[in-house]
């Protein structure tokens, strides 16, 4: 391959994959931006198979015929069920689906792992650009009303939102999941000697930490902090590190005690956090019966409970959403999907692979939280824990690899 096509694709697929991985929509003041980055994407892709004959393994392809056959029969019953429903929700995943590919294969036979760790890092930190300049805005128009009216003006949605102590208020989105699995990507790419300790990862992982904060989500700030203990654990810092944090967390915790206490009750123990809980006990019981109503087999993509609709316009989607593909895909696809799953885990365990096990599980158990798993803002945590299976290191010791 030409240098000069090389780079030009390159550049190309960052943008693209920039734009699709870390805005919060799929529109920029109205503009498509993200079908657009998807079609530059799936174009250059194309261009490069062609041109420069790509191989692609022979598993890698009965793997996507397998994921698109089960796709295609399960869209199918969905819309005897529910009609163009099941298109919409189809069309998300397959989306998500093609993402993934498109970038694990380009990653995989043109670019090289410490490409994929700044594609990562660029896109945590514009999500950090993107809250800071909402807060900025916010700040200098009146408060966290404006902020909210900034994200609605640039990519028309509203988000959630509320006050917070110490002057802070909340600004949720779902790409708030890439900065959150920072730290273990970080922790990844120092283990396989791709980066070093520098002032740049630093200051990015800095900047994760203040997304997953702003996003006031217990279930990110729970997968930071696994991320950043383990981070802490690979450089061999961590006895270094809990000595020369401790004075300084005293310090802090001397000076805004109110706060911190304040912080604390109001993400794990106020009223909001059991109304929040409580819509989630409402899911599980409309998603259970609805599944026992047709236990084996379900009813297809698209599948929603019409006495509990979270979404008007994606009435299939549920925070629950791993509890809802009981009522779309049945016992029979539960088991095809937790096979793969337990194939990924099979593969990590093997390796002693704690960063591949860790990242696979607590993704996966997103979607007990919130609908993560078929949003084009995380092909790139797909990508990642593609990559490391990809990648697992043939080590006959019985060392751990961190």
């Amino acid at each position: 391959m030409h240098l000069q096509t090389y780079s030009l694709i390159k550049f190309l697929y960052f943008i693209s994959i920039l734009l699709i991985s870390a805005l919060p929509t799929g529109t920029l003041l109205n503009i498509p931006i993200k079908i657009l980055a998807t079609l530059i994407l799936i174009v250059s892709f194309l261009y490069t198979l062609y041109q420069y004959k790509i191989s692609i393994s022979k598993n890698l392809i009965l793997t996507i015929f397998f994921i698109s056959s089960i796709l295609l029969v399960y869209t199918t019953w969905g819309s005897i069920n529910f009609g163009y429903i099941a298109v919409i929700e189809s069309r998300l995943i397959l989306t998500t689906v093609i993402l993934t590919f498109v970038a694990y294969i380009y990653h995989i036979e043109l670019f090289s792992k410490q490409f994929f760790f700044q594609v990562y890092s660029y896109a945590t930190f514009s999500i950090f650009l993107i809250k800071i300049i909402a807060y900025l805005y916010a700040y200098m128009n009146g408060g966290r009303e404006a902020g909210v009216a900034f994200y609605h003006l640039l990519f028309n949605i509203d988000i959630i939102s509320m006050d917070l102590p110490f002057g802070m208020f909340r600004l949720y989105l779902q790409t708030d999941i890439i900065a959150a699995f920072y730290p273990l990507v970080l922790s990844w790419a120092v283990r396989e000697k791709i980066v070093s300790n520098s002032f740049t990862t630093n200051l990015i992982l800095i900047t994760s930490i203040f997304v997953v904060f702003s996003s006031f989500s217990r279930y990110l700030i729970a997968v930071s902090f696994i991320g950043l203990f383990l981070y802490a654990y690979i450089r061999k810092d961590l006895l270094k590190l809990s000595i020369s944090i401790l004075p300084f967390l005293f310090i802090i915790l001397y000076l805004f005690y109110d706060v911190i206490i304040e912080f604390i009750e109001l993400r794990f123990f106020s009223n909001a956090n059991d109304a929040s809980d409580h819509i989630r006990l409402e899911q599980t019981t409309a998603l259970v019966n609805l599944f026992f109503e047709s236990p084996y087999f379900g009813f297809g993509i698209g599948a929603y409970d019409s006495n509990y609709i979270r979404s008007i316009t994606n009435p299939f989607s549920y925070e629950k959403q791993i509890l809802s593909f009981l009522p779309k895909i049945g016992f029979i696809g539960i088991v095809i999907m937790l096979l793969g799953f337990l194939y990924a885990i099979y593969q990590f365990l093997r390796e002693y692979n704690i960063i591949g096990l860790l990242s696979i599980s607590l993704f996966v158990l997103s979607g007990l939280f919130n609908p993560y798993l078929y949003s084009s803002n995380v092909v790139l945590i797909y990508v990642f824990i593609l990559i490391m299976l990809s990648y697992q290191k043939q080590s006959k010791s019985n060392s751990i690899i961190l």
